[in-house]
């Protein structure tokens, strides 16, 4: 039966219900089913839907729509997972985690939160996107390349106020620099510079040198203010003018003279006795001259003071106060 409306089709569904029928003493139930305009067909002409004995479709599980709407799934057991070779098992753990082949990971390309996730080590980090947050800072160390890519950037790349790069620029070069690239200064144990002689600056300002000593100086070109000594021929030292050396040294006295001169003053010079006690810094004559006195001249003594008469005995030349307390008897100084 076809019921045909113009500018459109409709569908006619409906089925005939025969009890029975009864050929050849045989009785037949059926149920005679029709269905007029669309049913449902696959895609693939020929192709039938797989029905279970209990009336359920098959599934082909890359081929649902909606996949993102979530389904209910807790009282459905599922197969266990096949392995892609087959007689291999999955590794898992006591507390049910599953081991993770990561060098067979699908997906790579998705972003997973691990933020609860601790890794303990990782050996080599390709590329690491957006990594903002490294909890465990130690033990890093720059590579040889790293470091040599530091010290060989141009010096004009240290601009940047207040770092660390600009300040050791600055320090490096405003610090005095040989004349000859390479060359150091020679500085002591106790931080005194070693001096070029050949290469001193300014060699017409005077400087005080009296606190220094000069052990030796092979030629003095220049002595400001004293005539210049060359070779042999020096200056005479006394007069007359223009005699030598040897001339001079002629004139002084010789050893035996001195001698005799010494022996002179001991044996033919004659010295007036002292007239009053010498000091204690007096000259060696003096004292001898006291000692003299001492031992020749006229020496009285009353029971508190000693007197020492000159060699006359006109008067007296000193006094000195004498003690006895019966056990100790004191002559004082001389006065």
């Amino acid at each position: 039966m076809r019921d045909r409306v113009i500018g459109r089709r409709h569908d006619v569904h409906g089925h005939v219900v025969v009890a029975a029928i009864t050929i050849a003493a045989q009785t037949v139930r059926f149920i005679f089913a029709f269905s007029l305009g669309f049913t449902l067909r696959p895609t693939t002409t020929g192709r039938t839907l797989d029905v279970s004995a209990g009336g359920e479709a098959g599934l082909d599980w890359a081929n649902i729509g909606s996949p993102t709407t979530a389904q209910n799934l807790s009282g459905t057991s599922t197969k266990a997972v096949e392995p892609t070779v087959a007689g291999r098992t999955l590794d898992v753990s006591a507390t049910g985690e599953a081991g993770v082949d990561w060098a067979n990971v699908g997906g790579q390309g998705t972003a997973v939160s691990l933020t609860a996730t601790t890794i303990a080590t990782v050996t080599t980090t390709t590329t690491a996107t957006n990594l903002t947050t490294n909890n465990d800072k130690t033990g890093y160390a720059l590579s040889a390349a790293g470091v040599d890519a530091i010290w060989d950037e141009v010096q004009s790349g240290h601009v940047t106020a207040g770092t660390f790069g600009l300040f050791l620029d600055a320090a490096v070069t405003s610090r005095l620099a040989p004349t000859v690239a390479a060359r150091t200064l020679d500085v002591s144990a106790t931080g005194g510079a070693g001096v070029d002689w050949s290469n001193v600056e300014s060699q017409a300002t005077a400087v005080n040198l009296s606190a220094t000593t000069v052990n030796l100086v092979n030629t003095l070109t220049t002595y400001t203010g004293n005539t210049v000594q060359t070779g042999d021929a020096f200056a005479r030292l006394g007069a007359p003018a223009g005699a030598s050396i040897a001339a001079d040294i002629a004139t002084r006295a010789t050893p035996a003279q001195v001698n005799t001169e010494v022996l002179d003053v001991f044996t033919v010079d004659t010295f007036a006795e002292p007239t009053a006690v010498p000091a204690a810094t007096a000259t060696l004559k003096d004292k001898i001259g006291w000692q003299a006195s001492l031992a020749r001249n006229k020496l009285t003594q009353s029971t508190t003071t000693a007197t020492l008469r000159n060699d006359a005995d006109a008067a007296s030349i000193a006094t000195a106060a004498v003690t006895d307390d019966g056990t100790t008897f004191t002559r004082a100084e001389w006065v």
